[in-house]
């Protein structure tokens, strides 16, 4: 009787899921039934590059899903349900596969006890992916690390997001920052500073479309805060040389009647062609003292160091990579119990890995606190959409209308001796 009286004390919580608000239901959960019913298991689905150049960083990230799902046991509502998690590699000689990604995701689709999805860190996976997931039961789909704009609201292509979600309107829920995010806090900081006029650069062999969606974004938000971009150009990572960039960069900036940019931004991955590209501009245009560059390095701050060399010294790095010793305490707690149990640090995809696990458990944990089913993908998709002041390893977060975090901080590092040397932290959404 006390745990019907509580079940229905709890109903309300569906589309409230901070820490504070179901802490109490769950606990009173699992003392009314600790024990799992038999055969009840729920999977947790994800497609990742688990294999090629971005492996690394995707078992960081099934790591810390891993972990999160290990410290409950693999289960949820009060061990009434257990929980697996099924990773699958969606590459193909380092690459995507289109045919392994839709694989997956019709697995995912067919599977009546799948909770979640979790998705690629490119888009181009999702175009395929996500129509599939939405077609008929819509499943709750987590990006932890996927930044393209275009994902939630109008990116480079004409058919976004919508190409996305076809058949019907449909949201993911995206726990890293967004391009258009990335490139404007780095306008904000460019207008900061002492310069005036800026020219953009990105990576045109970014397949992922996340190198001129933020180039895009600075340059906007550049114009927007009364900075002057003198041009854009993209950069080929495999040019034998990079002379004819810093020429067409001092041509634009003579015509503009300057004798060269106050500022340089690059978007772009790392790579290898870094080096050789800060080392032309620096005979062309100046140090970084005469022409500083801001670069936007997506989540490889320290690798864009590490793989450089030393023309980078003094470069401006915006980045939400923040490292472990930054973290507040709930992430030093989590980087403790990641080193324990796997022997290295963290990387900030074992910590967006940790918080997608913590977020679709805490959803099917509210789901079943309000006597639904968890089986029910529309409640547990809706409940976690609905995240607010979620108590994250990084900190609190809460999602927007659209799914994408509604604030996010980045940390701003100078390139000092050929470390990160650590300026301040600034906040997108305040």
């Amino acid at each position: 009787m006390a745990c019907r009286v509580w079940r229905v004390a709890c109903r309300g919580l569906r589309h409230a899921i901070g820490h504070r608000r179901y802490a109490i239901c769950t606990l009173i959960l699992v003392a009314c039934s600790s024990s799992r019913q038999s055969g009840a298991s729920l999977a947790i689905y994800a497609s990742l590059p688990l294999s090629g150049p971005e492996a690394a960083r995707a078992q960081a990230l099934v790591n810390g899903i891993q972990l999160k799902l290990a410290e409950h046991d693999q289960a949820a509502c009060g061990g009434r349900f257990g929980l697996r998690f099924v990773p699958l590699d969606n590459t193909t000689n380092g690459e995507w596969d289109a045919t392994l990604e839709t694989a997956a995701a019709n697995k995912a689709a067919n599977d009546p006890n799948a909770a979640a999805f979790v998705g690629s860190f490119e888009p181009a996976p999702l175009q395929l992916s996500l129509p599939i997931l939405n077609r008929v039961n819509p499943l709750l789909v987590v990006t932890p690390m996927n930044t393209y704009t275009g994902l939630s609201r109008r990116g480079l292509q004409a058919a976004d997001p919508a190409q996305y979600y076809f058949p019907a309107e449909w949201r993911i829920a995206r726990l890293g920052p967004t391009d258009d995010q990335i490139g404007e806090s780095a306008a904000r900081w460019a207008s900061r500073s002492a310069a005036r006029t800026v020219f953009v650069l990105y990576d045109e062999y970014d397949s992922d479309l996340q190198a001129p969606d933020v180039a895009r974004a600075f340059e906007h938000a550049a114009t927007g805060l009364g900075l002057i971009v003198v041009g854009s150009l993209p950069v080929n990572r495999f040019a034998a040389e990079y002379d004819s960039i810093m020429y067409q960069i001092q041509e634009r900036a003579q015509t503009a009647g300057l004798a060269r940019p106050d500022l340089l931004f690059y978007a772009g991955p790392t790579s290898d062609h870094l080096g050789r590209l800060f080392a032309a501009k620096k005979s062309w245009l100046g140090d970084n003292h005469e022409t500083p560059i801001v670069i936007a390095p997506g989540f490889e701050a320290e690798a864009f160091v590490a793989s450089a060399g030393d023309s980078v010294e003094g470069t401006i790095v915006i980045s939400p990579d923040a490292p472990p010793t930054t973290w507040p305490p709930d992430g030093r707690r989590f980087a403790q119990a990641y080193s324990s149990a796997y022997g290295v640090a963290p990387t900030i995809a074992a910590a967006y890995g940790y918080d997608a696990a913590d977020l679709i458990q805490t959803a099917i944990n509210v789901v079943c606190a309000s006597g639904g089913d968890p089986r029910d993908r529309d409640a547990v998709r809706q409940t976690a959409l609905a995240a607010r002041d979620f108590p994250g390893a990084l900190g609190r977060w809460s999602l927007d209308n659209r799914g994408d975090l509604s604030s996010v901080e980045f940390e701003i590092y100078r390139v000092n001796q050929g470390m990160l040397e650590f300026l301040e932290k600034m906040r997108w959404g305040e």
